[in-house]
């Protein structure tokens, strides 16, 4: 591998980076996101998110495998549907509408690397997740779900949260993942519909440590009907059941958590308050995504 190839590449991953740094917000805050990298230095977001008034989203880049990861997550992110995908066969025909220009242009990428990184670029590709909502009237969203970034609806008056998974050790399984050399899997694709939402409604869409930092403080402030979803997370004795743990313990409300994302008017912002509880062992150590809308 060329040296001077590599230090191309991380310069091109940096400015990529700088570039997906920024909020965007609606009127009076209606709609907004944000992306952070994990608390480390000089490291590449994986993550990718966006939001307008009608359409939310958020890709996580599954870096463990393949390359490429915060490429593919941009780019699912930046060809998105105006309208929702109903399927698992119309999510493959929307793929394939860009997945080639987008190999073809890695493809040259991972040539100037060589050897090892090329092989790796053949043979697995590129891997993200996918959770997108968008808001079809004034009072519904349809959603769908490849992956473990997870949808979200809460009600702030009658405090019911409705997600798009429900047990906390979930997010223990290897996620099914996107990937730009194979097709979609039934069994990956997931899709509902959130109805009679009104005015003290909020969608969200988070990436899967913050998604299970969220849902785990919430069915913790309701374990009479969360109690097997706990207890077998409990019991699963991995990292998600030591969270479960700390924040027991913690005194740390779900919507307490949940305002002070929303009050956040940078991503600096939003990666001070999540970094804090990272330290404290209550937040799993990763890139963190939130999408939002106001209905």
């Amino acid at each position: 591998m060329k040296k001077n190839k590599k230090k191309s590449l991380h310069q091109r991953r940096k400015i990529k980076k700088r570039r997906r740094n920024n909020t965007v917000k609606g009127v009076a805050s209606c709609f907004g996101f944000w992306s952070v990298s994990k608390n480390e230095q000089d490291t590449v977001n994986e993550d990718f998110a966006c939001a307008t008034s009608n359409r939310i989203a958020v890709s996580d880049g599954a870096g463990g495998g393949g390359v490429f990861a915060e490429l593919w997550s941009k780019t699912l992110i930046d060809n998105l549907p105006p309208l929702p995908i109903q399927n698992n066969i119309e999510l493959n025909v929307w793929m394939d509408s860009f997945a080639d220009d987008f190999y073809n242009h890695c493809e040259e990428m991972a040539k100037e690397n060589g050897g090892l990184f090329l092989d790796k670029f053949y043979e697995e590709g590129s891997y993200a997740t996918l959770s997108v909502i968008w808001k079809i009237s004034p009072s519904s969203c349809r959603w769908i779900m490849y992956g473990d970034s997870t949808v979200f609806c809460y009600n702030f008056r009658t405090k019911e949260l409705r997600s798009s998974v429900q047990s906390l050790s979930k997010y223990d399984e290897p996620p099914f993942l996107l990937c730009t050399i194979s097709q979609t899997e039934d069994d990956g694709f997931v899709s509902g519909v959130f109805e009679s939402l009104d005015k003290d409604s909020i969608v969200f869409v988070c990436s899967d440590a913050l998604s299970h930092f969220l849902l785990m403080l919430y069915q913790l402030e309701n374990k009479d009907r969360y109690q097997t979803s706990i207890r077998d997370s409990l019991e699963s004795h991995t990292k998600t059941s030591n969270f479960i743990k700390m924040a027991s313990h913690s005194g740390i409300s779900f919507e307490c958590v949940l305002n002070k994302i929303l009050s956040s008017d940078s991503n600096a912002s939003f990666a001070k308050s999540l970094y804090a509880y990272e330290e404290d062992g209550l937040l799993g150590h990763d890139d963190y995504s939130f999408a939002y809308i106001k209905m």
